[in-house]
């Protein structure tokens, strides 16, 4: 797969390259920011490597950063409402 990438990124052609992550796996678990983080690290040394077609790697980075905001965005909002609740129960309790 990655000499089937190299030779399409060689020959210009990588832009209709068959959708795939790089290392050519087809599913990765982005459940938290520690997935994102190594998805970026991979998509950058594909990129790096010339692996990746540069057009490519920019709208995996992009919807990475995307999803990066998102779960920072989820964390957040549900440690607000753990602290909430916690208010909550002390004025209760008071």
């Amino acid at each position: 797969m990655v000499e089937e990438q190299q030779a399409l990124v060689n020959t210009g052609e990588a832009a209709t390259a068959p959708l795939s992550p790089p290392g050519g796996r087809r599913k990765r678990r982005l459940a938290n920011l520690s997935d994102v983080k190594r998805a970026l690290g991979d998509t950058a040394r594909a990129l790096e490597g010339g692996t990746l077609d540069p057009k490519r790697g920019n709208a995996i980075v992009y919807a990475l950063a995307t999803l990066a905001g998102v779960l920072q965005g989820v964390d957040i909002e549900r440690r607000v409402g753990e602290l909430e609740s916690a208010v909550e129960a002390r004025r209760r309790g008071s």
